[in-house]
């Protein structure tokens, strides 16, 4: 008797681990840098069979973040710093596609993540998720008391911190890097190229002067030049006078193409034939003019220096 139970307790335990154990197919981490507040997908492939269990966690402390099983989501479980961050692409499951998405990305999200789909062999994936920035890029025109004339190409907000890189182009042609730049010649076309090496994203800031002069009470034509491939996507336009530290809006067009005319320059504004230039009447005082073109990835300013001359009596003017 003791030899048939000491069997059948053997052969149980056979059976035991043959229900509940079956391949397990582990794969190498994957690295994935997410960009702050944006989405990012974490990739994970399967081959498909007719029932997927899908469980994607935190690797370190086991954290649910999503499950699909029985054909549908569950989420009761899942942390509560992904609750409405997180997506699968259903109507892909049935090709092999069981990637992640997290939208609204937090440095906090910096983790590694596993990725169990368990079908007729269980697999498990590893992602690794890097957390980048690449925050309020611009380029600012400074002059200081004694005339010399700058530019300023800055980003705020840069993780990792060296990602970063910022190169000065004039009339196309590479310089130096860095932010700050002297504009030695007026004539020149500048650009300030940022690049963030692990986002894979470039900026561009670019700058282009003219200089006028006429005589009190004229009027003249203020240009905003744009090339056929900023037209080509979304933008918008601001068109400001700057004295000093002091700077003026005069109008703005929005992604409608909208145009709004302050109102102290309603009188004086007559838009041209070509949808970004103005002819600008009654001017009375010397300033910059400054025509500000707003995309995603970049920021051009035109720029017109004006002298205005004020008759004083016939044949004499003042500045």
């Amino acid at each position: 008797m003791k030899k048939r139970k000491t069997k059948d307790t053997y052969i149980c335990f056979i059976c035991v681990n043959i229900l509940f154990i079956f391949p397990l197919v582990y794969t190498g981490n994957t690295e994935v840098w997410g960009e702050l507040s944006k989405e990012v997908i974490l990739p994970c492939s399967f081959k498909p069979t007719e029932e997927e269990v899908i469980h994607w966690n935190i690797d370190e402390n086991s954290k649910n973040v999503h499950s699909f099983y029985y054909g549908q989501e569950h989420l009761e479980d899942q942390d509560p710093n992904y609750r409405g961050r997180t997506s699968l692409f259903l109507s892909e499951l049935s090709s092999g596609n069981a990637s992640l998405k997290i939208t609204d990305v937090k440095k906090s999200d910096e983790n590694t993540y596993s990725c169990y789909v368990g079908t007729q062999t269980g697999n498990r994936k590893y992602v690794k998720l890097y957390i980048a920035a690449f925050e309020q890029q611009s380029i600012e025109y400074i002059s200081d008391n004694s005339g010399k004339m700058y530019l300023n190409c800055t980003a705020k907000n840069i993780i990792p911190d060296k990602a970063l890189d910022i190169v000065w182009y004039k009339n196309n042609i590479r310089l130096t890097s860095g932010s700050f730049f002297e504009i030695e010649n007026i004539t020149d076309t500048l650009e300030c190229l940022m690049h963030h090496a692990n986002l894979n994203r470039s900026w561009t800031g670019s700058w282009k002067m003219a200089k006028l002069n006429v005589t009190e009470g004229a009027s003249v034509i203020l240009g905003c030049e744009m090339c056929q491939a900023i037209q080509k996507q979304n933008f918008t336009v601001k068109w400001s006078w700057r004295k000093r530290s002091t700077e003026t809006e005069i109008a703005s067009m929005d992604l409608s193409k909208t145009l709004k005319i302050a109102d102290t320059y309603t009188h004086r504004l007559e838009q041209n034939s070509g949808k970004y230039s103005f002819n600008i009447m009654h001017l009375t005082d010397s300033g910059e003019y400054l025509c500000t073109i707003i995309q995603t990835n970049g920021v051009h300013i035109n720029m017109t220096s004006l002298t205005v001359s004020h008759i004083t009596s016939p044949g004499k003017s003042v500045q």
